[in-house]
């Protein structure tokens, strides 16, 4: 096991640095200096600790997105529909935070469950698709995606709508992840309890798919566990695992919030 966890650093240590290179490669193509405009890229983000609080604070999203994918890689289906769950889940989030009047602890509550839920149900569309029909859940993920795009483009503007078209209304307090303890740590910035949750999120989903016990005791959500496959049909393996890949990184939305 250790092995393996060590094999798998490698290859993503070896993935960023040719997307540096490649990156790199792009930029002298086009003209421009690669060391400069990784100077800015890296200053941007890091110069100071607002900066620092608010690149952590957008790749915590991202980081529950990729948690999705790579459960979803690990049963043996590619979760191309997290765009259009996210945006879902986002749009339940959004809805529930301007329209439902609870306290804090209920109010963040319901939107977390609320968003996560609303994720699953549009992760589960691709998952009947692949299990009823055989649809290759690329295919229907990335048509999910642009329904999804479609209906979130239309409700906001329609119903929710702030001081611009493409914006909602500005979210409570109560339905907001940030404490201000935090903010004054990174000197302003807008980042949020969310960067914990994702960081809970990434040990428990690590230790799903590192564990050598996924491989001998029954998990119901894996099609690749040998075990499991000669007891549940595949199609309810399919199912299940666009499912509870795509909760999570529906509730990387309200990390921004």
């Amino acid at each position: 096991m250790k092995l393996r966890i060590n094999t798998e650093l490698l290859v993503g240590v070896i993935a960023v640095i040719l997307g540096l290179i490649a990156g790199a490669i792009l930029m002298m193509a086009t003209g421009n200096d690669a060391i400069e405009g990784y100077h800015y890229l890296f200053a941007g983000g890091l110069m100071n600790l607002e900066r620092v609080g608010n690149t952590l604070a957008m790749a915590t999203p991202l980081i529950l997105t990729g948690l999705s994918v790579a459960f979803a890689f690990r049963t043996g289906l590619f979760n191309i529909g997290t765009p259009g769950q996210v945006l879902i889940g986002g749009l339940a989030a959004t809805i529930v935070g301007l329209t439902v009047d609870l306290p804090k602890p209920l109010l963040l509550s319901l939107a977390i469950v609320v968003a996560t839920a609303g994720g699953a149900i549009w992760g589960i569309i691709p998952g009947l698709l692949k299990a009823r029909f055989n649809v290759h859940e690329v295919v229907s993920g990335i048509m999910m995606n642009w329904i999804a795009y479609w209906i979130t483009y239309y409700m906001v503007p329609a119903y929710f709508k702030g001081s611009y078209e493409t914006e909602s209304r500005h979210i409570p307090e109560a339905a907001s992840l940030k404490v201000q303890w935090l903010t004054d740590l990174f000197a302003g910035s807008y980042i949020n309890l969310g960067l914990f949750i994702a960081a809970i999120s990434v040990i428990f989903v690590q230790s799903i798919i590192f564990a050598d016990v996924i491989n001998k005791v029954v998990f119901w959500c894996g099609r690749s566990v040998q075990i499991r496959t000669s007891v549940l049909p595949r199609r309810k393996l399919e199912v299940r695992s666009v499912v509870f890949a795509a909760g999570p990184e529906a509730f990387g939305f309200l990390t921004k919030m």
